[in-house]
């Protein structure tokens, strides 16, 4: 019997090591289109725990977030997929939209179907091991959120039609500006001198006589 239950210990540990060699060591990168594919946050979580930093280039302290999560993902016992979003880059305004409450640099860990933000500063000096320690355990202090739906957010092909008809708009725009400064120049009042008023003319034969 004891022989029987080390011997299930030692496959489970084996399963676990399997699958921990399995996370990749280095940061993974997520953008609008990629976030639900590769995190299935609100579909599941089949493709395992995650924890993601929303981060923005715009961000005076972005670079130093960015080092952090490096660090946690170049930890080989961990057992979370470490990846990062640039909430204002080019094309993830909708994925700032999907998660309007959060405020980069935030981590924020998912699992079980639920959704949870790490409280403290991800740029702070000890936000290595406290980061660690939150999606290691201290996570389940909170009271897990549900992951809203991408459902409802525009496809791929929705925000270039978006962008496509916002420049055409623009280029519809400068046109008519055009026009309209070449009818006021063609058609508009001469800038000829206007002829002089009575009253001058009066004023002058008042002159001459």
């Amino acid at each position: 019997m004891l022989r029987s239950v080390l011997g299930t210990l030692v496959f489970l540990c084996a399963l676990l090591r399997l699958a921990r060699s399995q996370i990749p060591l280095e940061v993974l990168p997520l953008t609008f289109v990629t976030f639900e594919h590769h995190t299935q946050a609100a579909t599941g979580q089949t493709t395992g725990r995650w924890l993601v930093l929303f981060n923005s280039h715009l961000h005076h302290r972005a670079g130093r977030a960015s080092k952090v999560f490096a660090e946690l993902a170049s930890d080989e016992e961990k057992d979370v997929i470490v990846a990062e979003v640039d909430l204002d880059a080019e094309g993830n305004r909708y994925l700032a939209m999907r998660f309007p409450d959060i405020q980069p640099p935030a981590a924020v860990l998912f699992r079980d179907r639920l959704m949870y933000e790490y409280p403290g500063s991800v740029v702070a000096e000890d936000a290595v091991q406290q980061v660690k320690a939150f999606y290691q355990s201290d996570y389940a202090q909170q009271v897990g959120k549900l992951v809203p739906s991408a459902r409802k957010l525009p496809s791929t092909s929705d925000i270039e039609k978006a962008q496509e008809g916002k420049w055409v708009k623009i280029a519809l725009g400068v046109a008519m500006l055009a026009v309209g400064w070449w009818i006021k120049n063609k058609f508009g009042p001469s800038t000829a001198a206007s002829p002089p008023s009575q009253a001058s003319n009066t004023a002058g034969k008042r002159h001459s006589s």
